[in-house]
C-alpha cells in the first residue's frame, strides 16, 4: 500500500513539471529535430530536472519542489542531491546550486 501512495505523490510532481512547462515557468532541454523538450526524468524513488541554465529554472523549481513537500509529505533531501552544469562555467554552476543548497559535482 505505501508503494502505491508513494507512486500517487510522485505522479504529482509529474504533473506538477509538466503544467510548470506547458506555462513556462521551466525551460525544459529541448531534444534535436524539432523534438520534445525534456524537464525531468523519474526512475524509482530518484528524480532528475533537466532545465535551461537560467536562475528562474532553478528558482521555479525550487517553489515546485517546496509545494510538493508541503502537499505531500515528501521531501527532498538537498545534502545528497547535486548540480551538473555542462557547458557552464564551475563559478555559476557553485553559484546556482547555492540557491538550492545543493552539492557540486
Amino acid at each position: 500500500m505505501a508503494y502505491f501512495l508513494f507512486i500517487i505523490a510522485m505522479e504529482t510532481l509529474h504533473v506538477a513539471m509538466l503544467k510548470a512547462h506547458e506555462i513556462g515557468l521551466i525551460q525544459g532541454l529541448r531534444l534535436p529535430k524539432d523534438g520534445p523538450a525534456l524537464s525531468h526524468l523519474f526512475f524509482a524513488d530518484d528524480v532528475m530536472f533537466m532545465a535551461d541554465w537560467w536562475v528562474s529554472n532553478f528558482q521555479n523549481i525550487s517553489r515546485i519542489l517546496r509545494c510538493f513537500y508541503l502537499s505531500s509529505g515528501l521531501k527532498v533531501n538537498f545534502e545528497k542531491s547535486k548540480v551538473y552544469g555542462v557547458g557552464v562555467d564551475a563559478l555559476e554552476v557553485e553559484r546556482l546550486a547555492a540557491i538550492l543548497n545543493m552539492n557540486l559535482i
